[in-house]
């Protein structure tokens, strides 16, 4: 059996940040963000791209400037290098997900944030949508939450580390709530 990776629970300093979103009597469970090989992989590929674009331009600054070659090709990567960490920094910050004893969170922005919240009592169902390549290769996936309400759009948790497991973990959740006020369902 695989080591979960939800096994550590949200720490002092996720409950510090995020305290601000929680109720009286709310507790913060579980705390996390996108999958580590989906921000790998976004970095690489940045990163790639990236300098693709700025080598051909940094060797025409040398070309027409006459600036020195290994120069211009090093600051080029650098600047990939620099771009790539950034959007690795703000995705990883920029997306939380928080289950939380009575209800899901989900933040998404570093600098101009949307906060989503859905009760407990308010899902119906919980669906894992993986591809091939993201259940073998990356373990992670998307966690589509079904809610009642009057305009029934889901709530979608994307590149969700381990999803089966996350849901597995909310699912539990959900039966703690319903069991405490007495309702049945999941």
């Amino acid at each position: 059996m695989s080591k979960s990776c939800y096994v550590e629970l949200a720490t002092d300093k996720h409950k510090k940040k995020f305290g601000h979103y929680l109720t009286n009597g709310e507790g913060m469970v579980i705390f996390t963000t996108v999958s580590k090989a989906y921000l790998i992989t976004k970095f690489i590929l940045r990163f790639f791209v990236v300098s693709l674009i700025t080598i051909p331009l940094f060797y025409l600054v040398h070309r027409f400037f006459n600036y020195g070659l290994p120069g211009t090709t090093g600051t080029a990567l650098l600047l990939a290098l620099v771009y790539a960490t950034l959007r690795y920094y703000f995705t990883k910050e920029g997306i939380q997900y928080i289950l939380t004893n009575r209800r899901v969170i989900i933040q998404i922005g570093y600098f101009k944030v949307t906060l989503y919240s859905v009760n407990y009592n308010k899902i119906t169902h919980i669906e894992v949508d993986q591809n091939i390549l993201e259940r073998v290769f990356y373990k992670h996936g998307r966690l589509i939450i079904n809610t009642s309400g009057m305009d029934n759009k889901p709530i979608t948790l994307n590149y969700l580390s381990s999803p089966i497991e996350f849901k597995n973990i909310m699912e539990r959740l959900i039966a703690q709530e319903r069991h405490k006020y007495g309702h049945t369902g999941i």
